[in-house]
């Protein structure tokens, strides 16, 4: 069983594991991370492999989406502020 008092302890030690520059954005490294912490309670790599696709979806790109939408609607209602007196 997966809790989340061990996926609150994962998280920074993989966050970690991310930020050590090997390679681009931490890919692979990230998965080796989950996949080697994962497994010490017995969750299968595939299964540490699709958790870790997951977060960073929800955690990066999601967010990624929401703001590009918005800069967009920032620029597509932008109102030109100057006096024409």
């Amino acid at each position: 069983n997966l809790s989340f008092g061990f996926i609150f302890l994962c998280i920074p030690i993989i966050t970690l594991a991310e930020i050590i520059p090997v390679t681009i954005s931490g890919f692979g490294t990230r998965e080796a991370a989950y996949i080697a912490l994962f497994s010490l309670i017995g969750i299968a790599a595939s299964t540490a492999i699709a958790f870790s696709l997951a977060y960073l979806v929800f955690t990066f790109w999601v967010p990624a989406l929401f703001g590009l939408a918005f800069w967009i609607r920032k620029e597509y209602f932008k109102k030109d502020n100057s006096c024409s007196c």
